[in-house]
């Protein structure tokens, strides 16, 4: 990663922005790796739904997404 200013760079960064494209409004999508360290046993909050391989852009590999499953608390 790397920081200038205010901004911030890196595979991590560029991966995340594409997965973030991938989303329709109101949807949050993840990394498989994001959903592995987030679905650890406290974790009782949210649930995952399979959202399938994503070839993204500037990356060679297809990339296993996730939308996480939530709802609003009123």
């Amino acid at each position: 990663m790397i920081k200038e200013e205010e901004d911030y760079f890196g595979s991590a960064e560029a991966m995340a922005a594409r997965i973030i494209d991938e989303s329709k409004g109101g949807q949050v999508l993840v990394s498989d790796l994001l959903r592995q360290v987030a679905e650890g046993p406290s974790n009782t909050e949210h649930q995952y739904l399979d959202f399938g391989r994503r070839t993204l852009k500037g990356f060679e590999d297809e990339e296993q997404t996730y939308e996480v499953l939530w709802q609003t608390t009123a």
